[in-house]
């Protein structure tokens, strides 16, 4: 189905659950991607890792400049192809964060409205790692809250999601924490970093209460947005006593 990058929807909603909110009740729901803000050129560019874009000799740096990261000494960016990443190519793009050691890489991101959210990310072990076997975890924050920490156990790229977690709206630091667990020298690369704002349908930003209501999705807010609808998925409620309808899917067209 060819459309244009509005869709709307007509939904009824009637629940007799306690409208209160919790980790649990929206760890299954529906959810859309906040995108990491990445400046010009490329407004995406933050989550795919590609500001700066390096040059093709050597491929890499640490602690790179340009972009709208910052990276402790250890931290820094690789194209495909180089003398860290070898045969493992970027799952978006063309390159990706390498955490190596102990070392971060921060960015400042604004929470749009206080609310549930899910971070994910695709992480990989170097396949040349000096220290075999390699042991690297990825440490997700936010200030001094930490959000996630992920093992990494191959050298494929693996994607990871967070449990649900409650932020506040503003603006704040996200780090990404290499963090080895075994002496020795060990390197992580990630890429396709996404934060998820969870729709729990108890709440009142996004309920109807009783009552039909139209909501818009701007999908060409998404990056991987082509205009093409190969298939759609809800996934409105969970819990008893909750009843879900929909009136109406449609977009405008080409």
């Amino acid at each position: 189905m060819q459309v244009s990058a509005l869709i709307s929807l007509a939904l009824w909603l009637v629940w007799t659950i306690p409208r209160t909110a919790s980790a649990a009740n929206v760890q299954s729901a529906s959810s859309t991607d906040y995108s990491i803000p990445g400046g010009a050129p490329e407004p995406d560019g933050a989550r795919r890792f590609r500001i700066p874009a390096l040059s093709a000799a050597p491929g890499y740096a640490f602690q790179p400049a340009g972009g709208p990261w910052s990276f402790s000494p250890s931290a820094g960016l690789s194209r495909n192809g180089t003398a860290l990443t070898g045969d493992q190519p970027a799952p978006q793009g063309d390159q990706v964060l390498v955490l190596q050691g102990a070392s971060t890489a921060s960015i400042a991101v604004t929470i749009p409205r206080a609310g549930f959210y899910r971070f994910r990310l695709k992480a990989a072990l170097r396949a040349s790692n000096p220290t075999q076997p390699a042991a690297k975890n990825i440490r997700i924050t936010l200030g001094t809250t930490e959000v996630g920490e992920f093992k990494l156990t191959a050298t494929d790229y693996v994607e990871k999601a967070s449990a649900a977690i409650f932020l506040a709206e503003g603006t704040t630091t996200l780090s990404l924490i290499g963090v080895d667990t075994l002496p020795g020298d060990h390197t992580g690369f990630v890429d396709d970093l996404r934060i998820e704002m969870l729709h729990d349908w108890q709440d009142p930003a996004v309920s109807a209460q009783g009552a039909f209501q139209t909501l818009t999705f701007n999908l060409a807010t998404q990056p991987d947005w082509n205009g093409t609808i190969t298939g759609l998925r809800l996934d409105p409620v969970s819990g008893a006593g909750i009843q879900f309808d929909v009136d109406w899917i449609r977009g405008p067209g080409p």
